[in-house]
């Protein structure tokens, strides 16, 4: 069973059925000073079970949005409330971090004294008992146990004399507590006589936090107790041990005991949920979740064969039956290939001796990925003088734009956009078109009919399915490059994979990976550079020469650039080169020292 590598991710996968890189929340978790959360435009799962006719009560940690109240779980088709609505706090003074007060029923806040989970457990025995069971019920218990701060009553702390280690003792009292909780609520439901007709689902919203980045706003000293073992790394990792959890499913009559070995995925629950109550998800947005209850009742093979871990801008990881990628894109880059049947620990890299598998796992990746290149190939252009006009969605604008923390704010303290936006996107302008209509289609033909430049980061057919096929346009050249590695040809490499080598395509089709030496000479140390694809045509001399190029160079931000000595030597040897964007004249011309060809399209 599979969750995101972080809480509040895995709280959006759960609500929504989707992947959260669907919606921005990918990245990260809500800082209890940010003023995002979940789209209130996803229809999610307290309101798809509300219309089936289900009383929908919450208690415990939401952690989707709390500065403003229609992220709240009342206005988010819960009936009921009861818990705290950041994902960090004391668990005796119920306050964030920062020491603000953080505890609700409903929408008001409320003081109360008490241990949270036992708080929580106390409030969920209260729903079960006042619920008429003549209607059906769906509860959300989410305890805020195990995470920091580590705290538990003394009571729990006895319980584990042996245990010298002052965090894994708390560790232990507070699944200590929560354990026993959770017997509260399975008595209360046998209590009221709606045991045998009740599904528990429990699980953990990510793995064991190994690393003090993942421990939460407050600080820990000492050691963190969790262990993954034999899982690799924890919570916050693309890797087994922040991703794979415990899981289990309770219905006596229905489900067998037993282990369900089946990839599972927490956005399966949604979907899950809806088959067997026959409610109507057809409002919710397209679902990456599917119905897996024949794995938890029968033990069938799970509907399930492929998995997306998350795609960020620094990561990304996919599964496809047994193989898993891990593809890193900082520092040091690395593309990973796991057999997860026999190596369920990925301490054995089968990448090399399995490219064919990579390259596909890797275009499936890129496919997610695809929104990411288009703000950094333009920020370089804007940075260099350019006029570049963002082209976006008119409803609620670039993705990015949600993409936070940290967010710009108004004076007032009003969420703006996602400092990530206007880092990707300075010196730009932005228009809203609407690409399905067709004034929309034609304000981009008039804005490309100008244009030096065109950068678009469509799905594959997109621009054609919009009438904008810029491929015909021969006077363009057309760039195009993908998040995590370039796509447009047979060879590739990671678009942020950073090195000192330049890649090109020489008369007999084969890739050159090396600067001439004259420009590397030029170059020094500065040859750090994003790769990129360009397809299309310009003159050279008088003769017309198509584009193919990979892996334009960026010197830190200078310019895209290839030197004139690599044009030379591509042209003597039937090969292509590409002149620089269209610049003024300035530090980075008097550098390289030699001219360019001085225009591009």
């Amino acid at each position: 069973f599979y969750t995101q590598p972080l809480c509040t991710p895995t709280r959006a996968a759960l609500m929504t059925g989707r992947y959260p890189l669907r919606y921005g929340l990918q990245v990260g978790v809500i800082p209890s000073g940010g003023r995002y959360g979940l789209a209130t435009d996803e229809f999610i799962l307290p309101q798809v079970l509300k219309e089936a006719g289900y009383a929908t009560r919450m208690v415990g940690k939401w952690h989707l949005g709390h500065a403003d109240r229609a992220m709240w779980p009342r206005q988010r088709g819960f009936d009921y409330f009861y818990g705290s609505l950041v994902g960090e706090i004391d668990h005796f003074k119920h306050q964030t971090a920062h020491g603000d007060p953080d505890w609700f029923r409903d929408n008001e806040a409320v003081e109360e004294e008490g241990y949270d989970t036992e708080l929580f457990g106390a409030d969920a025995v209260k729903q079960i008992e006042s619920h008429d069971p003549a209607s059906p019920m769906f509860l959300y218990l989410a305890f805020t146990a195990p995470h920091t701060p580590y705290q538990a009553p003394q009571a729990y702390l006895d319980r584990f004399p042996d245990i010298a280690d002052e965090n894994r003792r708390a560790y232990a009292g507070m699944v200590s507590a929560m354990d026993d909780q959770i017997g509260n609520v399975v008595a209360a439901l046998e209590a009221k006589g709606i045991r045998e007709d009740t599904l528990i689902v429990f699980h953990s919203d990510n793995g064991g936090t190994r690393s003090k980045m993942f421990a939460g706003e407050g600080a820990v000293d000492g050691d963190l107790p969790p262990r993954n073992d034999p899982l690799r790394e924890g919570k916050g990792s693309l890797y087994e041990g922040g991703t794979r959890v415990v899981a289990l499913a309770n219905w006596p009559g229905h489900v067998p005991a037993g282990e369900a070995t089946g990839v599972m995925h927490v956005v399966d629950i949604l979907p899950t949920l809806a088959g067997l109550t026959g409610a109507d998800f057809a409002k919710a947005k397209t679902l990456d979740g599917m119905d897996v209850w024949q794995v938890i009742e029968t033990g069938q093979a799970s509907p399930r064969q492929d998995m997306v871990y998350n795609v960020d801008p620094a990561a990304g990881a996919i599964r496809d039956g047994k193989w898993k990628m891990v593809w890193t894109a900082t520092l040091p880059p690395m593309v990973e290939l796991f057999d997860l049947d026999a190596d369920p620990s990925e301490a054995n890299d089968l990448s090399a001796a399995n490219p064919e598998k990579v390259a596909e796992l890797q275009e499936r990746v890129i496919e997610l990925a695809r929104v990411l290149a288009g703000p950094w190939a333009g920020q370089m252009l804007a940075d260099l003088g350019a006029d570049v006009i963002k082209v976006e969605n008119p409803e609620g604008g670039d993705d990015t734009r949600a993409w936070g923390p940290p967010f710009v704010e108004a004076p007032d303290g009003e969420n703006l956009s996602a400092a990530y936006y206007h880092s990707t996107n300075r010196n730009k302008r932005s228009i809203a078109v609407d690409l399905k209509t067709p004034e929309g289609q034609e304000t981009v033909r008039r804005l490309r009919a100008t244009a030096d430049v065109v950068i678009e980061n469509f799905k594959r057919g997109g621009l054609i399915s919009n009438r904008l096929d810029l491929l015909s346009e021969l006077d363009l050249v057309y760039r195009k490059s993908f998040g995590l590695r370039v796509s447009a040809a047979a060879w590739y490499d990671a678009v942020y994979n950073r090195g000192n080598q330049n890649q090109t395509t020489s008369a007999n089709n084969t890739p050159r990976n090396e600067f001439s030496p004259e420009t590397r000479k030029l170059m020094g140390r500065k040859a750090e550079f994003l790769d990129a694809f360009v397809f299309g045509r310009f003159e050279l001399g008088d003769k017309p020469a198509t584009v193919r190029l990979g892996r334009h160079s960026l010197l830190w931000g200078e310019s895209l650039f290839f030197g004139a000595n690599d044009i030379q030597n591509d042209q003597e040897k039937g090969g292509i080169g590409v002149s620089r964007a269209r610049t003024p004249a300035g530090p980075f011309v008097d550098y390289l020292g030699k001219p360019l060809i001085d225009r591009f399209h």
